[in-house]
């Protein structure tokens, strides 16, 4: 199938997931070339399938009147597409919410054996996120309309056979160090500012001040890398996390 031909075919669609994904899927393959999953394996099970059994995240066990832990059973699931160390693949049907089809890939994922990219579409648009441990993520969005970008090939290509290629170079410890320095910066920048203070405080009042007004910025500097943690693990309220990284980020700017 040629790039003009997927492009074609897949404009017009509006039907349910249901009806279609696995055609979609086999589409794109033939496109780019590469097998379809049970031409690679045809257990359609072990290494690359449709309708891969998974159990839900934390529902892996559930707890007997005792405590002790049990396999779930009824608390099951099947990931749409899956290829063993590339990706987890879900869909929505056209114009349905992709970010909780994300949201579903992520409670699949231990039992997908942790695949480097999680990959949802909804037939016109793509979203493909970087799953790698120990790196920022990043996220690769296109439409049907890009599929024979170069860019996206080789993001697609590199999804079936290379997903190393796609690895963020940025990693979360870079990112916390380079954060932690800015905070180190402010705090730094503040001390100068309160040692001039307690230079220029001629009373036990105004000295008093002094120490009053470093003390709140610690408890706030406090505060600031909890609430960075918070947003981090995702205890924050994801409107409320926003706004907050956009004040955080206008905090540290004004603070270098």
């Amino acid at each position: 199938m040629t790039s003009a031909q997927f492009k074609a075919k897949w404009a017009k669609f509006s039907g349910k997931e249901s009806a279609a994904y696995q055609e979609h899927f086999n589409d794109l393959c033939r496109m780019l070339g590469v097998p379809t999953p049970i031409e690679s394996d045809p257990t359609g099970n072990d290494s690359f399938c449709f309708q891969k059994r998974v159990a839900k995240d934390a529902e892996l066990f559930d707890f007997d009147a005792t405590g002790g832990a049990q396999p779930a059973k009824e608390k099951r699931g099947f990931a749409d597409v899956w290829k063993r160390d590339c990706f987890g693949w879900e869909y929505k049907g056209p114009r349905e919410d992709l970010e909780e089809a994300y949201n579903q890939l992520q409670r699949y994922r231990e039992s997908l054996l942790n695949p480097p990219l999680l990959i949802v579409c909804d037939f016109h648009r793509y979203i493909v996120k970087t799953n790698f441990n120990g790196t920022v993520q990043e996220v690769h969005g296109f439409t049907n309309d890009q599929v024979d970008s170069p860019e996206v090939l080789r993001i697609l290509r590199a999804a079936f056979s290379d997903p190393e290629s796609l690895r963020p170079s940025e990693t979360t410890k870079k990112v916390t160090e380079e954060l932690a320095g800015k905070i180190a910066a402010i705090v730094l920048s503040l001390r100068e500012r309160e040692a001039v203070e307690l230079v220029s405080a001629k009373t036990r009042k105004e000295h008093s001040v002094v120490q009053k007004k470093a003390l709140r910025i610690a408890r706030f500097l406090n505060r600031l890398v909890f609430c960075f943690f918070a947003e981090d693990t995702g205890l924050l309220p994801e409107k409320f996390s926003a706004k907050f990284q956009n004040r955080m980020l206008a905090v540290l700017c004004e603070g270098t």
